[in-house]
């Protein structure tokens, strides 16, 4: 079986124009990817979900990483949190969602609330030892911020069975 792999890729160009020296681009290319070889121990995974949603106007849905199915509809029971990826996506009629909840605080370290414009996504990576899922640390709540839109989000969670 191929390795569970996330391919993020980041492209920017900063234009300053300079009344001197006219106009100079300075193009910024960075390519971050990251890996995991099928298996349970650091640096490894073997579970994978997809979580989409649809989330009324000023509703909120929360994701209890205790109760996830597989990209297939088996349960998956996750021992730990390798690396995820929330997707607001670009398709969506609402304009922001708040992410929140006691997983991304133990992630953070603190109490973590992030607006996520629409067509953005954050994700975030703990490859070598990972994240236990227990009761206090398994949810991640999506708040659609539009009183009057649906929201579309997905989420792609990678993680461990042991």
């Amino acid at each position: 079986m191929a390795d569970a792999t996330i391919k993020i890729l980041t492209n920017a160009d900063l234009t300053a124009i300079l009344p001197v020296l006219g106009s100079t681009v300075t193009q910024l290319a960075d390519r971050y990817e990251l890996t995991l070889p099928l298996g349970t121990d650091a640096g490894e995974a073997d579970l994978i979900a997809l979580v989409e949603m649809s989330i009324a106007a000023s509703g909120n849905q929360a994701i209890d990483l205790d109760a996830l199915t597989d990209i297939h509809g088996n349960a998956v029971d996750l021992a730990k949190l390798k690396a995820m990826v929330i997707y607001h996506d670009e398709d969506s009629e609402a304009s922001a969602v708040t992410l929140t909840g006691d997983l991304l605080d133990t992630v953070f370290g603190s109490t973590f609330s992030m607006s996520l414009p629409v067509g953005d996504h954050l994700s975030f990576s703990r490859r070598s030892a990972g994240v236990t899922v227990s009761a206090s640390s398994d949810a991640v709540t999506v708040t659609n911020n539009d009183a009057g839109e649906i929201a579309t989000v997905k989420l792609l969670i990678f993680g461990t069975s042991a």
